[in-house]
């Protein structure tokens, strides 16, 4: 999170309790974001690349336009895939969702996926299996 960004859209309203009669700095403004409805939301997406993974500042497309950019991401060798955090429109969050991730002049194919991305066996286990083919 940073000053461009406030915590509704990065996920973290748990921690804020806007009913509560305690005031603080930024409740009111919070408060108006909330009753306005959020204009992007923190998304966990996967990306389809060839030897090349996020960093963070890409621009995400969804048909044809610019519609967020991503904040963080890198090869997770866990999961064997390229992972990134993203901003997006509200109605392109939907786990499922397909959008696009401009890296190096590149449009490549991204996809939003449920957060977090837990390996639920031993990465052993998982990589002998997909050896044999029943993964």
């Amino acid at each position: 999170m940073n000053c461009d960004t406030n915590p509704l859209e990065a996920g973290l309203d748990y921690f804020i309790k806007l009913n509560k009669p305690a005031d603080f700095i930024g409740k009111a403004p919070l408060q108006e974001i909330k009753a306005k409805g959020l204009k992007r939301k923190l998304s966990y997406i996967t990306l389809d690349t060839d030897n090349i993974d996020p960093e963070g500042n890409e621009t995400v497309w969804y048909n044809g336009k610019v519609v967020g950019n991503t904040t963080s991401g890198a090869y997770s060798y866990s999961s064997q895939q390229s992972l990134a955090f993203a901003y997006l429109p509200p109605d392109l969050c939907s786990v499922g969702q397909k959008v696009e991730v401009e890296l190096l002049g590149k449009k490549y194919p991204a996809m939003v996926i449920q957060e977090p991305l837990v390996l639920t066996e031993p990465t052993r286990t998982r990589l002998q299996k997909k050896a044999k083919g029943k993964a």
